[in-house]
């Protein structure tokens, strides 16, 4: 039973990553990691273009993150 929940939880988190790229007009990749020890894990990122938005260093909405670091 908990390989079905794990396998669920994979396809359910995909689609929201597909959900997340397409409102925002971006894309999504996994990449894997490997460490000295021989340490795997898994990294999603988003990627959204921001240099063809109007005055992109400019946040407009309440709350946005002002910070680039």
């Amino acid at each position: 039973m908990e390989q079905w929940r794990e396998a669920t939880n994979k396809v359910i988190a995909k689609n929201l990553l597909d959900h997340i790229a397409e409102l925002t007009n971006g894309r999504w990749y996994r990449s894997e990691t490997l460490d000295h020890t021989g340490r795997r894990t898994e990294r999603y990122t988003v990627e959204i273009d921001i240099t063809n938005r109007p005055d992109s260093s400019v946040p407009n909405v309440s709350g946005s993150d002002t910070c680039n670091s």
